[in-house]
Parts: C-alpha cells; sequence; structure tokens
C-alpha cells in the first residue's frame, strides 16, 4: 500500500511537471504567434500605407488632368459627377478607417504601458483590428481610384458622351430655357383666352411632369 502510494504521488509529480512544461511552452508558442502577427501587422501597414500612397498620388494626377484638360475648357459634362462621388466615398472610408485605426493604437498603448490588464488573446484582437482598419483606408482609396480611372479613360477616349447619356452645362442650359420659355408662351395664351390649366401626372414627358390645358 505504501508502494502504491509513493507511485501515485511519483506520478502526480510526474504529471504536474509535466504540465508546467507544457504550459511554458504553450506560452513560448502565444509569444511566438504574437510576435509573428506583430512583425506581419508591420510589413502589414508598411505595404499597405506604400499602396496608399502610390495611388493617392496617381488620384491626383487624374484629378490634376480632368482640372487642366477639360474643366478649363469648359467641356464639363453631366455625368463628371462621377468625379465628386468617387472622392467624396474616398473620403468617408479613409475617415472611418482612420477612426478605427485610432482607437486600435489607444488600446494597444494602453496595454503595452500597464494601464490595462493584457492578455495574448487581448494583443491579437488589437492587431487583428488594426490591420483590418488599414486594409479599408488601403481599399477606400484603391477603390476610388479604379472608379476615377475607368471614367478618365472613357472620358479622355473616343467615346461619345451619349456612352453616359452626358450633356454638357450649356445644353442643360440651352434645353431648360427653351422649356421655360415654350411654357411661358403657352401661359400667356391661356390667360388672354381664360383658360385653365394643370399639371398633368409625374412621368407626363420631362423630369416632374408637363402642364396639360384644357
Amino acid at each position: 500500500m505504501r508502494a502504491y502510494h509513493k507511485k501515485s504521488m511519483k506520478t502526480m509529480e510526474d504529471y504536474t511537471s509535466v504540465n508546467k512544461k507544457l504550459d511554458r511552452y504553450r506560452k513560448c508558442f502565444d509569444i511566438i504567434d504574437l510576435i509573428l502577427n506583430s512583425t506581419a501587422t508591420g510589413f502589414h501597414a508598411y505595404n499597405s500605407f506604400g499602396n496608399c500612397k502610390r495611388n493617392l498620388s496617381a488620384y491626383y494626377k487624374l484629378l490634376d488632368t480632368y482640372r487642366k484638360e477639360i474643366l478649363l475648357h469648359g467641356a464639363v459634362w453631366s455625368s463628371d459627377t462621377i468625379i465628386i462621388n468617387a472622392s467624396q466615398r474616398a473620403v468617408e472610408g479613409v475617415y472611418k478607417g482612420v477612426l478605427q485605426l485610432r482607437k486600435s493604437y489607444i488600446e494597444l498603448s494602453e496595454l503595452v504601458s500597464g494601464v490595462r490588464n493584457c492578455t495574448t488573446s487581448d494583443l491579437m484582437i488589437i492587431l487583428g483590428d488594426i490591420n483590418g482598419s488599414i486594409d479599408e483606408i488601403d481599399g477606400s482609396i484603391r477603390h476610388s481610384y479604379m472608379e476615377l480611372w475607368a471614367y478618365m479613360t472613357v472620358r479622355m477616349g473616343f467615346w461619345k458622351k451619349e456612352f453616359f447619356m452626358a450633356r454638357t452645362v450649356k445644353e442643360i442650359a440651352t434645353d431648360a430655357l427653351g422649356r421655360w420659355l415654350g411654357n411661358s408662351v403657352q401661359a400667356f395664351q391661356c390667360l388672354e383666352q381664360h383658360r385653365s390649366f394643370q399639371h398633368a401626372p409625374l412621368g407626363g414627358g420631362g423630369i416632374i411632369g408637363g402642364r396639360h390645358y384644357d
């Protein structure tokens, strides 16, 4: 019985020793994993911001081309609002990504400075959030650049403006003036002949419908 007890105690000691060793190894692997992820985050940030810089530089060149070759010559189409919309989406996407990135860096600084308790899992989550924010910033700039590049390729090429169902500002103004003059003449005739008039239902040939005269 005493021998069995000694054997059991030895087994428990061996189990405890092995468990402690495994726990140390587990912590080592966690640290290695953390180091790898931290390194990946560093390289990821470097590569992503390098891509952002290149895409922004190309984006600025496209905007400068539009300003010099189109805007300064007064050759504006209604479809050029695509440029404004693409720029707005880029700014909104970058703003959202930067806010999240700032939040993640604040959390990371609190962990590093010991302001809050830290586990390996917590740090991994924060590093993942940083990568996600960087991807969002990079993606927003890249998508807007590709959209602008595609439009400018068509805009500066040999495509006709009908491809975008676009009209120049002069054409829009001329059409609006013509409609206004026509409606003014009809309204004057109605007043002379004492006729009433009413709006036709929406979709009656114009953006907000036309007028119907009795």
